[in-house]
């Protein structure tokens, strides 16, 4: 039984500028192929939103209206020729115009309560009276309630023209816009400043979304949401893996210069930040070993070692370097480290580093603390002093000089050193029992 429907065309598919769907249209040779078939032919469900439900459909050039606007032609009257298409709305006759979106097809209104259904016997006791003047839509067991929802819905909206507006050139627009913004504002936020904005924004277009559709305006929000989502994780996967890899770097910078149990703190701290390439007034002492007597790598790899745990039980922020097996630098990089506690750490490394000639050079001054590709150097503005000092028998004395030791009086005993060149010190003995 071959049925063409080549004759229930309405339009050419150059006259109407729109790109309808394509009509799965199955060509029925014989009955039992139509019980086979299971909906051919037929609307799929429309359970998501937005339910997008054509008013046109293609099949070739042919283009041919769609089940809702053929029920409400006959519904009127009204003859084919009465159906035309006027800047991408549908207009039925003197009494409907519904405006399509691109694919010839409109956007449903959302549907408040369920309609009620009818079964065969039911449906055969109403009166004729309130069936008079209706347009009935009976589902075949081939269909799923959502298409017949839809099918009256689409009936419904296009006799009140009440369908819903959207234009998605509008929508990516809009989340072009909005991601700009949003990429702007949360490269300078930190992640939990940003993460407040992000579902700020998001609940804001969640709620936009919900308020434009009681206008009758649908947003795409699900992209727009999804872009909004993009933007947050591809900022902070980047801003993370650069503040991974400038960490990375830093540490790598001052590894060999602190402690290894300080390093985390002083990175989380931005000490580092704050004192390299820098200068200010700090603590600064050096180990001078005895030129004639230096020890040997192992022997100064210990000491060192030694030296650095004794420094770090009292106290992490320092930076120490060893220049040669002639001697150690330290840096103390707290500004406001306690004198005390210092002359406490230098007498501890006297009592417990015995097996070693050297003095320690004790000295409040300006100092830069240089960071290259070749390490960390600290330039000692009142590096003259250091030199002379060297002049001393190594002692192991902790050695200040004269206009350092003001700095000690109060909690220190200390004795008056021979000259050495134009410098006077003095070495820092003990503690004074009252301190």
């Amino acid at each position: 039984m071959d049925r063409a429907i080549e004759g229930f065309s309405y339009f050419k598919r150059g006259e109407t500028g729109l790109k309808p769907y394509e009509f799965n249209y199955l060509e029925i040779k014989s009955t039992r192929l139509w019980r086979a078939s299971q909906a051919a032919g037929f609307y799929r469900d429309y359970q998501y939103y937005p339910g997008k439900l054509p008013m046109l459909l293609a099949n070739g050039e042919d283009i041919y209206v769609s089940a809702p606007v053929e029920a409400v032609r006959r519904y009127y009257k009204l003859t084919k020729s009465s159906l035309r298409l006027e800047k991408n709305r549908l207009v039925i006759g003197d009494i409907l115009s519904v405006p399509l979106l691109s694919g010839g097809e409109i956007i449903l209104p959302g549907i408040s309560a369920e309609p009620e259904i009818y079964s065969l016997k039911s449906f055969l006791e109403i009166p004729g009276s309130i069936l008079k003047d209706r347009i009935i839509i009976i589902r075949s067991t081939n269909n799923s309630r959502e298409a017949m929802f839809s099918l009256g819905a689409a009936v419904s909206a296009v006799m009140e023209g009440k369908t819903v507006w959207h234009n998605p050139v509008v929508d990516y627009t809009a989340a072009a816009v909005i991601a700009f913004f949003l990429w702007l504002v949360l490269s300078g936020m930190k992640p939990a400043a940003g993460t407040m904005v992000f579902l700020f924004v998001q609940t804001a277009a969640a709620a936009g979304m919900f308020f434009l559709m009681k206008k009758m305006i649908f947003v795409d929000a699900a992209f727009l949401l999804w872009v909004n989502t993009f933007v947050f994780f591809t900022v902070y996967y980047y801003k993370i893996s650069e503040k991974n890899a400038d960490t990375a770097a830093r540490k790598k910078a001052i590894r060999d210069y602190v402690h290894h149990k300080a390093l985390d703190n002083i990175i989380r701290g931005n000490k580092d930040v704050r004192n390299l390439n820098s200068a200010g007034e700090r603590f600064l002492f050096y180990m001078d070993f005895d030129a004639g007597n230096l020890p040997d790598t192992a022997a100064y790899n210990k000491v060192f070692e030694k030296t650095r745990e004794i420094i770090y039980n009292k106290t992490e922020d320092f930076f120490m370097r060893a220049p040669g097996n002639w001697g150690i630098e330290t840096v103390v990089i707290d500004e406001k480290a306690d004198p005390e506690m210092l002359v406490e750490i230098l007498m501890e490394i006297r009592e417990r580093i015995e097996d070693a000639a050297y003095n320690i050079f004790l000295n409040k001054t300006d100092v830069f603390i240089y960071c290259g590709e070749k390490g960390i150097f600290f330039e000692d503005e009142k590096y003259r002093l250091k030199k002379e000092s060297e002049g001393i028998g190594k002692k192991r004395y902790i050695l200040v000089d004269e206009n350092g030791i003001q700095e000690y009086v109060k909690f220190a005993r200390y004795q008056k050193m021979p000259g050495a060149g134009g410098a006077q010190f003095f070495n820092i003995t003990g503690k004074r029992e009252e301190a």
